[in-house]
């Protein structure tokens, strides 16, 4: 028996459901306990069970690989053939898959930085798959103008090119709009007029530039300090959980694809650490059987030094990496027939207690799934979906001939060495961590010491010494001189000569003036020879009116 866990009733929740390729025979209970289907006869030995939601109408349908590459499903709700005996999908799936990317310049792109979402529709499109739609409020990339941004930009075929990254934007922008564009609206109208069935969301750099990062990088503006840091990751992860929820309100089983964030020369890689960590508890808190939220791990794979034009945008390298990336993540939803691997690990099927088979039904004994003590191993039956999460692995070993699926799990070892952030005396110094972001203010030096392994982080102070010698200026009788202080600005007037004596430590400064001496000339020979011509002059005019 092959365990096919599904939605086969549309009630939103995994049904047990078993095939039997000795028959073809299809066992399938639902999550309440009612019989979906009981020995339905579908398909033979040949054939590998894949089945999911093909004709888009909520519910899982009885579909078949036959070894010879030809395509078998069935509909329970229409109770009939979707597919019989087909070599291509293209009937089953004349509802394409929607597939919406969300984020900012590194999403939009223009003509320099390449678009990763090129690299991802050709490597789809070049691995013959053609069932999915790209949709969004935008086409294109960012150039100048805009209205070149319409149709072929790069040149070369490129037909699916709808998208919704906006260039600059945060995750408040995506969630609420931007009041400086308007009309690109927000994730409310994106959502209700596209109704995504997949989302890959990829924002929050611009988060850490808005809060104070990229000032700080260009000179114009100082440091982000710690708290600044810390309200900015924790307003991203409640804006993007914001945004998922949006995203179900109009698609309750939309699949939700969160990529870390890149590293950007901006901003610490600490940041980006610590954001791409609070992403991961959100996706771990968000996901649901019918609409699981996977992280794709973009960051790990990515080099801004050599992956980048600008140490923020992707070059052609880079842009291929993310590529695979969404490529990986997306294959469970785009081929139903793809080999699930480390980059996807869906949440595990509902727990089987009871297989649904008439007497006689089976000849062939039951084995029942049970776990081995040894990682990832089962005593019995197969191993099947395997998952790791924060305290523990995970992993079902699924029965056979009607046996019973176990799920698994070893916790994992608790790391009892935690250390505790503690500050030293000494500059810039952490006596036990390791130190953080440090900050410099008018009265001390901050820095913290971060914990590790689960201990705590610490804010250190040193206080700036405090100056005691206040010296005042002081003014002295020699010519631009001073007693106390140091002697600053000068200047020469008419009457005096004026300068300054400036204090120091806080003292104060003083201006000093020296006044010019004024000159008694009137005694000169030359003054008294011109006196004397007056009174001979004037003698004569008392002569000439007698």
């Amino acid at each position: 028996m092959k365990s096919v866990p599904g939605d086969y009733n549309g009630d939103g929740t995994s049904d047990s459901a078993f095939w039997n390729p000795t028959d073809g025979k299809w066992y399938i209970r639902s999550s309440d306990g009612s019989v979906i289907a009981n020995g339905k006869q579908y398909g033979a030995s040949t054939m590998t069970p894949v089945s999911m939601d093909y004709d888009k109408d909520g519910t899982y349908d009885l579909a078949l690989l036959n070894s010879d590459g030809k395509w078998y499903i069935y509909s329970l709700v229409k109770n009939d053939n979707i597919l019989w005996n087909s070599a291509s999908l293209d009937n089953a799936l004349s509802t394409k898959i929607k597939i919406m990317a969300i984020g900012d310049s590194i999403t939009e792109a223009n003509t320099y930085n390449l678009a990763w979402r090129y690299w991802l529709w050709k490597k789809l499109t070049d691995n013959g798959y053609d069932n999915f739609n790209f949709v969004g409020s935008m086409r294109g990339v960012l150039c100048s103008p805009i209205e070149s941004c319409q149709g072929d930009v790069y040149n070369m075929k490129w037909d699916d090119q709808d998208h919704d990254g906006h260039n600059g934007w945060a995750t408040a922008n995506i969630l609420n709009g931007n009041a400086n564009q308007p009309l690109r609206r927000d994730i409310h109208t994106w959502a209700t007029t596209y109704a995504p069935d997949i989302a890959l969301i990829f924002i929050g750099i611009n988060d850490f530039h808005m809060g104070g990062w990229f000032v700080y990088g260009n000179g114009s503006g100082p440091q982000p300090t710690l708290a600044q840091d810390r309200t900015t990751i924790t307003n991203a992860t409640n804006n993007v959980s914001s945004i998922i929820d949006v995203l179900r309100r109009n698609n309750s089983k939309v699949k939700i694809l969160l990529a870390k964030i890149i590293p950007s020369s901006l901003v610490p890689d600490s940041d980006v650490a610590s954001l791409n960590s609070s992403y991961s508890t959100l996706a771990a808190n968000k996901t649901t059987s019918i609409s699981p939220v996977t992280m794709v791990d973009i960051n790990s794979i990515y080099n801004k030094n050599t992956d980048s034009i600008d140490g923020v945008h992707p070059n052609q390298s880079g842009a291929s990496k993310i590529a695979d990336k969404w490529y990986t993540a997306l294959m469970p939803y785009i081929d139903p027939s793809y080999n699930l691997t480390a980059d996807f690990i869906p949440p595990p099927p509902t727990q089987v207690t009871e297989l649904v088979s008439p007497a006689g039904a089976l000849t062939e004994s039951a084995i029942d799934g049970s776990c081995s003590t040894t990682h990832y191993s089962c005593t019995a039956g197969v191993k099947g979906v395997v998952a790791e999460y924060t305290t523990d692995w995970q992993w079902w070993c699924n029965g056979s001939n009607g046996g019973t699926n176990t799920l698994c799990s070893e916790k994992k070892p608790v790391v009892s060495n935690a250390i505790n952030g503690s500050c030293s005396t000494a500059h810039y110094s952490c006596t036990t961590g390791v130190r953080g972001a440090t900050a410099e203010y008018t009265t001390d030096w901050q820095w913290w010491c971060n914990g590790s392994n689960g201990g705590t982080n610490i804010l250190c102070a040193e206080k700036k010494p405090i100056v005691s010698n206040v010296i005042n200026g002081s003014c002295s009788t020699a010519h631009y001189s001073c007693t106390t202080g140091v002697r600053g600005a000068t200047a020469e007037y008419a009457t005096d000569w004026q300068w300054w004596c400036n204090g120091s430590n806080g003292g104060t400064n003083i201006l000093c003036a020296e006044a010019k001496k004024v000159t008694d000339d009137s005694t000169s020979p030359q003054n008294v020879a011109a006196t004397l011509v007056g009174w001979e002059s004037f003698l004569k005019l008392l002569q000439a009116l007698r």
